[in-house]
């Protein structure tokens, strides 16, 4: 490579990674700063999943949504402080 191919070509070759955060700062992106970066490969305009559906080829009506089940709910239950504070002081020795 000459070094006239060289000038005309240093522009493409970025190889210093790309400047994100300050030292001891929260990473905070948004999703077009994600995909930017490289963290996310797609991104939509909106919060709706039929774009994301169409990326990757599925129909929506094979695409099943999961809920939580009543084991994720008593779980969920049991991590309210008040509950945990009541169930330890029920299991205490007296």
């Amino acid at each position: 490579m000459s070094e006239a191919e060289y000038e005309a070509e240093k522009e493409k070759w970025n190889l210093e990674p790309p400047h994100v955060k300050g030292k001891g700062q929260l990473l905070k992106l948004n999703a077009t700063r994600a995909e930017e970066l490289g963290v996310a490969r797609f991104t939509t305009d909106n919060r709706d999943p039929s774009g994301v559906y169409a990326y990757y080829g599925l129909e929506a009506s094979r695409v099943k949504e999961v809920m939580p089940g009543w084991l994720d709910r008593f779980a969920e239950f049991l991590r309210l402080p008040v509950v945990t504070v009541l169930l330890v002081v029920i299991g205490s020795p007296a």
